[in-house]
């Protein structure tokens, strides 16, 4: 992660990486760069207070997601993400999310076999 003071734009801009998150209550930009990744984006629209992740699968491979504290999978970065916003005062009832990204970039080789950026889109879905 990094931030930035974009001058056209006149504000600081933090860019993440995959794996993580953002939360704030300032007026700043959060922004990423996706393919088959996805970022949520879930914010308080009363309290203007929101915050971004950017996962790139839904859980491990090997099913140690658990236990695993890496944002780079979606179980856990939408709980970090969450949270974070949560112990800012934010309400899970008073939270509306955006959902970017999924991009189909390597065509399907295997037929009937589900695609990273499907599944990371479904799991966003049924998450939310």
């Amino acid at each position: 992660m990094y931030t930035s003071y974009n001058f056209s734009l006149g504000k600081n801009v933090i860019f993440l990486h995959p794996g993580e998150y953002y939360s704030s209550d300032e007026d700043i930009f959060i922004g990423t760069l996706l393919g088959s990744c996805i970022s949520v984006v879930l914010y308080d629209p009363h309290n203007g207070i929101g915050g971004l992740n950017h996962f790139m699968l839904p859980s491990s491979v090997n099913k140690e997601f658990y236990l695993s504290k890496s944002g780079k999978y979606g179980m856990y970065a939408m709980e970090l993400l969450i949270n974070s916003l949560m112990k800012m005062g934010v309400d899970k009832s008073d939270m509306k999310a955006k959902i970017f990204g999924g991009a189909s970039v390597l065509r399907q080789t295997v037929p009937g076999l589900n695609s990273v950026s499907k599944n990371n889109i479904d799991f966003a879905f049924e998450y939310l």
